[in-house]
């Protein structure tokens, strides 16, 4: 499973709320047309429906009233327990069709003194029982953050950048394409246009009838950044040449044979603040690697450092995601030793715990 999601990313499943607006505008039209009626009925001195046409209670009370406003009686249609949705953000039961009634104290507001000698009812006039006409209007829902998608959108291909040593070469793979082969045949599998984008090129010409992008950055020997065969002396050339929307970076297995050498954990960090100030607009996917054979390694030292490394640039705003191959491994099978062909690289059946890892991780930003 992957962590350190970008925070431009949002889940693949966002579960926006979506308001359904149609019954509450009909009913707040109808309650509009009632209170027309109403108040000309009032107007007309009609005082066959006495009280339906209140204000709102105050906290005080209108000029020259000795009692205290009732209750607004609900408009005709209206139903308390039929409000619409509310968008997020907006406050309860607002577009639920209920008008507005002047507020107290409003010039004209106070009738005269009825023939029994108690203040009459409050009536407000009738263009006061109006409201604007966007009053009318359901509240407008919260934009929503922009959802990071570093694939195109006009329907052209994804371009991933396999980036990293032998492993990403694909080194001791039946095919010569590594986990690139199978990540492939799964793309297509999925109808997601993707191609592979890189300097070098291993791999099978075709796969499954379609033609095979061999494209990669993987170099046999290569360490993170010492001795002279670095990744770092390399990517900005890479980025140069080719510009991907997804990079797959699998590093740092020449670093390690003898344990974890002081400073690569921060050559680490290094290469990815490379990797994303030449590409700011990419998906970089940071794996924690493949294990080793050999007792005296420092795979499991190395890569219990990388989370936290990982998790500072994407609180920083970077787009990164952590996969991590070593716990893939252990869970496809338990002797680790079956996955790899020398101790070292992944035999086939490695290579496909690899490429469905990273699927998984990419899968729901692809086109």
């Amino acid at each position: 499973m992957h962590k350190g999601i970008d925070p431009g990313r949002p889940e693949r499943a966002s579960g926006i709320r979506r308001v359904r607006w149609g019954s509450s505008i009909r009913a707040a039209h109808f309650a509009a047309s009632s209170v027309l009626v109403l108040a000309a009925m009032s107007a007309c001195g009609d005082d066959s429906k006495p009280g339906l046409m209140q204000e709102t209670p105050s906290a005080t009370p209108a000029p020259n009233s000795n009692t205290s406003p009732s209750p607004a009686a609900p408009a005709p249609g209206d139903s308390q327990s039929s409000t619409a949705p509310t968008s997020p953000g907006s406050n309860e039961g607002e577009g639920n069709g209920s008008i507005p009634v002047a507020p107290p104290g409003m010039a004209g507001n106070t009738p005269p003194a009825g023939s029994n000698g108690n203040a009459p009812e409050q009536m407000p006039p009738a263009m006061g029982m109006m409201p604007p006409a966007m009053g009318m209007m359901p509240p407008a829902e919260p934009a929503q953050p922009a959802e990071f998608k570093p694939c195109p959108t006009d329907g052209s291909a994804c371009k991933i950048m396999p980036l990293g040593d032998s492993i990403t070469f694909g080194l001791q793979s039946s095919t010569g394409g590594g986990y690139r082969v199978e990540l492939f045949r799964k793309t297509l599998a999925d109808s997601h246009p993707v191609t592979f984008v890189g300097r070098q090129a291993t791999g099978p010409n075709t796969l499954d009838g379609q033609p095979f992008p061999r494209n990669n950055e993987g170099y046999s020997g290569a360490t993170i950044a010492t001795g002279g065969n670095q990744l770092a002396n390399r990517v900005d050339a890479a980025f140069a040449a080719n510009e991907p929307n997804i990079v797959l970076l699998h590093i740092g297995t020449n670093n390690l044979y003898q344990g974890l050498p002081q400073g690569v954990t921060g050559q680490l960090g290094a290469l990815i603040d490379q990797i994303t100030t030449d590409v700011p607009d990419a998906l970089v996917v940071v794996a924690q690697i493949t294990p080793l054979g050999s007792a005296t390694n420092g795979v499991q030292a190395y890569n219990a450092a990388i989370p936290a490394i990982v998790q500072q640039r994407v609180a920083a705003g970077k787009h990164l995601l952590l996969v991590n191959m070593s716990s893939a491994f252990a869970a496809a099978n338990a002797n680790v030793s079956a996955l790899l062909a020398d101790g070292v690289h992944p035999n086939d059946q490695g290579y496909a715990v690899m490429a469905q890892t990273w699927y998984d991780a990419i899968e729901g930003v692809l086109p």
